[in-house]
């Protein structure tokens, strides 16, 4: 999906769930007869190629109007709103725009000159677009708000910046230093972030989906609420970072850090975590359904609440993590690591824990019926009130089981024999 696509979708959809938003015919008849229009309401407005040289726009609502090829020369846009609008081509030579609104206006092959009236934030943003980074230091600079689509800021230092707000749609980051920078409210999508560094970078509410963010760092990274969908995060650092309520659908983070992660309420539908370190990672009340996680480890690590169906957990590691009540019924855990772990009333009925470790784990209450346990290791394990109706135990190794009330009815044991009812 490319941008003009999306912006397609998103158009659709506005059509028919909100209210359009027109402009005021009697100020659009007003500026083309007189060119005076303080004040006036002219937002959306298509003044695409207007002749509009010495117009007086003091303080017009001009968000999201159309102003590609427009001959501002020498217009008067003190405390315009100018949110959005696009000023593409557009002639701003000896206008003044001081104290205009240009978040996410876009601002490429726009003329200004050394009589335009202008920010200095906003001359940056125009130099960017226009003429790259070149020699500027971008540093802590301030790019809130700022329309930067399809740009090229490769290897580009913007530690400590301020993009809150801003767009970036697009664009090449590939290798820059974005570390300590505020993202919040950014807009990245389809953007190549690959090897970037954005370590205690905050991205709350940001866009990242289908950004690629290939064995980028983000360590300690504030991701709360961020919408990584069909992102890719292969073995991107994300150790000590907040994903909290993320997006994460469909995301790629094989071979991904995520140790210590906040993942509170965090959807990873269908998400690719094989290979992923998730050790000591928080998952309550996550969505994992459908998630890969085989050879993944979560050892230690906190898994209430979570939506676990349908998992794909090949090998995984999930020592000493509480599974306590978890519905993993015909889940494939074969060879998994679940030793010391508590599984107290947990459902794996049909379950795959073929040569997998349970030693030492608590299964009182648990569902295995028809689960396939051979070549299990269930040493030491609590298996009172177990139902192991139907199940494989054949090579298992039981020895040093507590058993109580555990109900065997039609279970192949180690030796091969199955029990009669």
């Amino acid at each position: 999906m490319n941008i003009a696509l999306k912006h397609g979708a998103v158009l659709c959809w506005l059509l028919f769930t909100a209210p359009i938003l027109a402009v005021n015919p009697n100020h659009i008849q007003q500026l083309k007869e007189t060119r005076q229009c303080p004040n006036c309401d002219l937002q959306n407005a298509d003044l695409s190629d207007a002749y509009l040289q010495q117009a007086n726009l003091r303080g017009a609502n001009l968000s999201g109007a159309n102003l590609n090829g427009a001959d501002l020369r020498g217009a008067y846009l003190l405390q315009a709103n100018l949110q959005a609008a696009d000023l593409r081509n557009a002639n701003l030579t000896g206008a003044n725009l001081d104290q205009a609104d240009l978040t996410q206006a876009r601002l490429n092959h726009t003329l200004i000159d050394d009589r335009t009236v202008l920010s200095e934030k906003w001359r940056l943003v125009h130099r960017l677009n226009n003429q790259g980074v070149g020699e500027l230091s971008l540093v802590e600079a301030d790019l809130s708000g700022a329309n930067l689509n399809e740009i090229d800021l490769r290897a580009v230092d913007l530690s400590g910046a301020d993009l809150s707000g801003a767009t970036l749609e697009g664009a090449n980051l590939r290798g820059s230093n974005l570390s300590d920078s505020n993202l919040e409210n950014s807009n990245f999508f389809i953007a190549n972030l690959e090897s970037v560094q954005l370590t205690s970078a905050n991205l709350a509410q940001a866009d990242l989906s289908a950004a690629n963010l290939l064995g980028a760092d983000l360590t300690g990274t504030n991701l709360r609420e961020a919408d990584l969908t069909i992102a890719r995060l292969d073995n991107a650092n994300l150790a000590d970072s907040n994903l909290s309520s993320s997006n994460l659908e469909a995301s790629l983070l094989a071979g991904a850090n995520l140790e210590n992660v906040t993942l509170t309420q965090a959807n990873l539908f269908l998400s690719d975590l094989r290979g992923a370190n998730l050790t000591g990672a928080i998952l309550d009340n996550a969505r994992l359904t459908g998630a890969d996680l085989t050879d993944s480890g979560l050892s230690l690590g906190s898994l209430s609440g979570t939506a676990l169906e349908g998992i794909a957990s090949r090998n995984v590691d999930l020592q000493g993590v509480d599974l306590s009540r978890q519905n993993l019924a015909n889940v494939d855990l074969s060879g998994a690591n679940l030793s010391g772990s508590n599984l107290s009333y947990a459902n794996f009925s049909n379950a795959n824990l073929s040569n997998a470790n349970l030693s030492g784990t608590n299964l009182l209450g648990a569902n295995l019926s028809q689960a396939n346990l051979t070549g299990a290791n269930l040493g030491d394990a609590n298996v009172r009130q177990v139902n192991f109706a139907g199940a494989n135990l054949t090579q298992a190794n039981l020895e040093g089981i507590t058993v109580g009330n555990s109900n065997f009815c039609g279970a192949i044991m180690p030796n091969g024999v199955e029990r009669m009812c």
